[in-house]
């Protein structure tokens, strides 16, 4: 049960030869398997100047929202409380190798495969926003020069009960995560291209690049509780919905990587079926993060 659809135009604006458009929309929706429904919707319009002294400026935004209700699959598995497997427990199906060898102590329950066992509450919400300039210039038949920069607005929010765990018989126990990521990012590259002849043809290439990465989280500490149960064989939905921004923000974490990077590359043409390709990157890179506890 999956419906897309999509939508685009592009052309002059007004009766400008230089100025030319493009916007685009699309947006799908499915049911998906087993039962964990999608949807989302993208929208980007572009914009692009040839100016008359051979450069090229280019405009392009992007907007993007996908939200899933996730799944967390078929617990099979008892845990420990660090949900990790536990083998000292009568188990169902663990360890895998016990009951595949058929000594008897456990046994892989015929459990449907579309059986669901997240809450009608779970979901994870992308809301992601692009932009790019890009400028290019060229400079006679022999040398370009090009800069990209690129800043990207995204927040990430996540609530799934992910954490499933089987008590014997047929108990599924259910616990939530929940974190929201604001990223920040941001981006420049610039290239300067060009040929030179000295004695043979030298193709270059030399540019710089910078990275700023920018994040932080959003922490709910009691939003990471443990749900009612649900059956293994008859999973009838017993979790009761509550209000998430009842939840207070307990924590932010933060972290910034910063880049700073230069390269070059020579194509050398010895002759006319022998090239030579030489190049470098060097980086910097920087990291930072830390945690702010939040309180009253």
């Amino acid at each position: 049960e999956t419906y897309r659809s999509s939508f685009g135009a592009a052309g002059r604006l007004g009766s400008m030869d230089q100025v030319f458009y493009r916007f685009d929309i699309a947006g799908d929706s499915a049911t998906n398997f087993p039962n964990d429904p999608s949807k989302r919707v993208n929208v980007t319009p572009s914009v692009t100047w040839r100016m008359p002294s051979a450069g090229l400026l280019d405009f392009r935004y992007s907007f993007d929202r996908n939200r899933a209700a996730g799944d967390s699959g078929i617990p099979l598995v008892p845990l420990t409380a660090g949900f990790v497997p536990d083998p000292t427990r009568t188990a169902i199906g663990d360890p895998l190798a016990r009951a595949v060898q058929g000594d008897g102590s456990d046994f892989i329950p015929n459990v449907d495969r579309d059986s669901r066992y997240n809450t009608p509450q779970d979901f994870a919400l992308g809301t992601d926003q692009n932009l790019r300039v890009s400028y290019s210039q060229t400079f006679g038949r022999g040398l370009a020069f090009r800069n990209t920069f690129g800043y990207r607005y995204f927040d990430d929010e996540y609530w799934l009960a992910e954490f499933l765990d089987v008590t014997p018989p047929s108990r599924v126990n259910r616990g939530f995560l929940y974190f929201m990521h604001h990223r920040r990012p941001w981006t420049n590259q610039a290239e300067l291209s060009g040929q030179v002849k000295l004695g043979v043809t030298n193709d270059f290439l030399i540019g710089y690049d910078y990275q700023d990465y920018r994040n932080y989280t959003h922490r709910r500490a009691a939003a990471n509780f443990n749900t009612t149960p649900l059956d293994l064989y008859d999973p009838v939905e017993t979790h009761v919905n509550v209000d998430l921004d009842s939840f207070p923000v307990t924590r932010n974490d933060h972290f910034t990587n910063e880049t700073n990077a230069i390269f070059l590359q020579d194509t050398v043409t010895v002759a006319p079926q022998l090239k030579v390709v030489l190049g470098g990157r060097f980086d910097r890179i920087r990291r930072k993060n830390h945690n702010n506890p939040v309180a009253n």
